[in-house]
């Protein structure tokens, strides 16, 4: 059987993969979350392949600084979860964006994406831009305007000298 400290390394060494596999890292607060909803939240972070768990702060306290990322210890108050993103997708972080527009208790605490640090106020900014595609597809927008542009005066001058 193992030691009480035997299982808090495991769990240590447990985080450390997490961390290790995946892209991105964001604690949220979910402090007030019936377990019906909790239950659906987790079923949308599955199916997005990440993974969201909830450990000891002081446990992944000492993860977080064993990996570089000791920035994030001083946020690591109270009941938080942790989640894992596993791909450059953010809809796991729009999921607690659009559940804390309607729950105080629920909120962005800290992370890391690709490697970077964040506090809560910027999790809760980058998760309430539009989508990815909807970015590239305005960008395109914007740099076809001025063809767009082009092509009409062109095409009115060549009517106005065809009269």
């Amino acid at each position: 059987m193992k030691t009480n400290k035997e299982i808090k390394k495991d769990i240590v060494s447990e985080i450390e993969t997490n961390i290790e596999n995946s892209l991105s890292v964001v604690v949220w607060k979910y402090h007030n979350l019936d377990s019906n909803l909790m239950a659906e939240v987790r079923k949308d972070f599955v199916r997005n392949n990440d993974v969201n768990k909830i450990y000891k702060n002081r446990l992944a306290k000492i993860a977080f600084e064993n990996k570089g990322m000791e920035a994030i210890n001083e946020k690591l108050i109270g009941p938080n979860a942790f989640l894992f993103l596993n791909n450059d997708s953010i809809d796991s972080m729009k999921r607690i964006y659009n559940l804390s527009k309607n729950n105080d208790a629920i909120e962005f605490v800290a992370g890391y994406i690709e490697g970077n640090y964040y506090d809560g106020e910027a999790l809760r900014e980058i998760a309430s831009l539009p989508p990815k595609n909807d970015l590239l597809s305005m960008l395109l927008s914007v740099l076809q305007a001025p063809m767009r542009n082009l092509a009409y005066l062109i095409s009115q001058i060549d009517s106005t000298k065809s009269e």
